[in-house]
């Protein structure tokens, strides 16, 4: 019966796993997958200026992600599916490029369960341990609905760590030297991890040497290579480091380099024995250093998944294992929440574009209705980037500091209670922060009415304070249901009335006039004006007028614009002077079209 509810358990993961993997794809991996193909093509040498001259593609990466993807895409070259750089691929030639990264994925998975077992403790705790890896929400969704290639940097760092709790020095050396020219953070791990185990200086600068070699030997090749040099060693998020500093007068203090330096310190510093305890110093260290780089810095979705191993171990060789597997829950509502404010219209719904629900069931159009209609954004109740994105690095620095080992010492040979009942829970209320918000918007942009005219990303810069300000517009359709305007209230309770009328633009015929009690109204949200169907005609210019006569500086509220004109026909009037920007508003038909 353990057996058959192990495979339940594994059943659960997989049918979500490849729902999901189908549904949501972020549209980057088309670019790295495609530009794998100049390898084939025989183009070692000269591989960054060949992908600019034959498909316009700027290769930002290290060769060592490009070969991975040119060996995988041998058979694609056999078949004569694809033979040159190309960004604009079919949809199952996407998902082909998606499970070499998941394979490698599922593959980190069976490093953590041997990880655990190499530590000769309860043998339930490396079959969790495996579950949690795969399930985690972090990594599930960098992975499975984000679909990109960080798990080649994790699976390699995950070979390493194995081979260092092995106390195998040169497989150590090894496995994070191929794991560092993928992404760099491996580096800032292996560093802390040689020196918690190494106090020799000269042969801690050995192996700091040895690490490098890959590193170096496809810096030295491709160096010549201005391209290379400008979009690989230039590439902008390496940059982040110093996103967080402290000006000095004559420069500026980066606060990760600072930390990571302390961390590196400790470790050296640092004697243990014993080996599950050498291991949970192991992962403070590591998990320490992750929140450094993610805590401190900008980070893109993706990256996050390094942090999920070390995070999922700590926990493993923790006595609070479930107050952590908690805290992932927390970790990943915060963490969507940031990332949705961050990245709208890519790391969000948007994802469901290159799905297999995105163009392929509803055709191109329907695209700019989910990155406009409603966002995951306007769903969250939480709208401050600064805040979300501060409990997030406050919860990362929580899964940290208490995984410091004289805070974990328990009985690790204990069977968890109702563990893999847990894991449940985390795991599906984990993805259903993004996946159940993610459906509502889908939804709401499959179903009428449909955006004819989107004006919106503006900011609040027309306070209605007496005078009448007018949006002058042209109806594309005859279809026209609804109209709708963005304002702020300052964030308080504003008591006067909005006087709002649409009417047409050449004889001055009202088509509507509505009194808004601003009380009612919510802060930076759209406030919809009522039209029937055949009011407003298609080609027929139109103007809203908005005044507010008793408004003051201290009791208004503030209509939205933006810094650009749409057209001619489509502008901002201001004391019946057009002006070179618009009111954010929205039109919005009854069918298609």
């Amino acid at each position: 019966m353990k057996k058959i509810a192990e495979k339940k358990d594994f059943i659960l993961f997989a049918v979500c796993a490849v729902i999901c993997y189908l549904v949501f794809q972020q549209g980057d991996i088309r670019h790295t997958g495609g530009c794998s193909f100049a390898y084939l093509q025989g183009h070692i040498l000269d591989f960054y200026e060949w992908n600019v001259e034959k498909a316009d593609m700027y290769a930002s990466y290290m060769p060592s992600t490009y070969i991975l993807f040119a060996i995988w895409n041998i058979p694609v070259k056999l078949f004569g599916i694809l033979n040159e750089p190309k960004l604009e691929v079919s949809y199952w030639l996407m998902m082909y490029y998606k499970l070499l990264p998941t394979l490698f994925y599922l593959g980190s998975s069976v490093l953590i369960y041997k990880i655990i077992k190499e530590l000769s403790i309860e043998e339930g705790r490396a079959k969790l341990a495996m579950y949690a890896f795969l399930a985690a929400p972090i990594g599930f969704y960098s992975q499975f609905l984000f679909g990109q290639y960080d798990s080649f940097t994790v699976f390699f760092t995950l070979l390493g760590v194995y081979y260092y709790l092995r106390e195998d020095r040169f497989r150590f050396v090894l496995f994070f030297a191929l794991a560092i020219p993928f992404k760099y953070f491996p580096l800032l791990v292996f560093v802390p991890l040689l020196l918690l185990k190494e106090k020799n200086i000269w042969k801690i600068i050995r192996d700091m040497v040895l690490v490098a070699i890959p590193y170096a030997v496809e810096l030295i090749f491709y160096f010549p290579s201005e391209i290379f040099r400008d979009y690989v060693l230039g590439f902008t998020p390496t940059e982040y480091v110093y996103s967080a500093s402290l000006p000095t007068g004559s420069t500026n203090l980066s606060l990760v380099i600072c930390a990571f330096c302390l961390i590196c310190a400790w470790a050296y510093f640092k004697n243990v024995t014993g080996k599950v305890l050498f291991a949970q110093w192991m992962c403070f260290f590591a998990t320490l250093s992750c929140t450094v780089i993610f805590g401190l810095a900008q980070w893109h979705p993706q990256w996050l998944l390094f942090a999920v191993p070390f995070w999922v171990l700590g926990a493993m060789l923790h006595k609070d294992t479930k107050v952590f597997w908690a805290l992932d829950v927390l970790m990943m509502l915060f963490f969507c929440i940031y990332l949705c404010g961050i990245y709208i219209n890519n790391a969000d719904q948007a994802m469901f574009e290159w799905g297999i629900l995105g163009k392929n069931m509803y055709g191109k159009e329907v695209m700019p209705y989910l990155n406009r209609e409603l966002r995951m954004w306007d769903l969250y109740p939480l709208k401050n980037n600064n805040i979300s994105g501060t409990i997030f690095a406050a919860l990362m620095t929580v899964a940290a500091v208490f995984q410091y080992p004289p805070f974990a010492q328990g009985n690790l040979m204990q069977v968890i209670p109702k563990g893999m009942r847990a894991l449940h829970i985390r795991f599906l209320a984990g993805i259903a922060v993004f996946i159940v918000p993610a459906v509502i918007c889908y939804l709401v942009a499959a179903l009428p009415p449909y955006l004819s005219l989107d004006i919106s990303n503006g900011r609040p810069e027309v306070p209605m304070i007496g005078d009448t300000v007018t949006q002058v517009f042209t109806a594309a359709e005859d279809d026209i249901v609804r109209v709708e305007f963005y304002q702020g209230t300052y964030a308080r309770i504003n008591t006067v009335p909005l006087y709002v009328t649409i009417s047409e633009m050449e004889t001055g015929k009202e088509i509507t006039s509505v009194v808004y009690d601003t009380s009612k109204f919510k802060n930076n949200a759209w406030v919809s004006v009522p039209i029937k169907e055949g009011q407003l005609k298609a080609g027929t210019q139109y103007r809203i007028d908005f005044v507010c006569p008793q408004g003051t500086i201290l009791n208004t509220v503030c209509l939205f614009r933006t810094e650009a004109q749409v057209d001619e026909t489509t502008y901002y009037m201001e004391s019946g002077i057009a002006q070179n920007y618009n009111l954010c508003i929205r039109l919005y038909r009854k069918n298609r079209g």
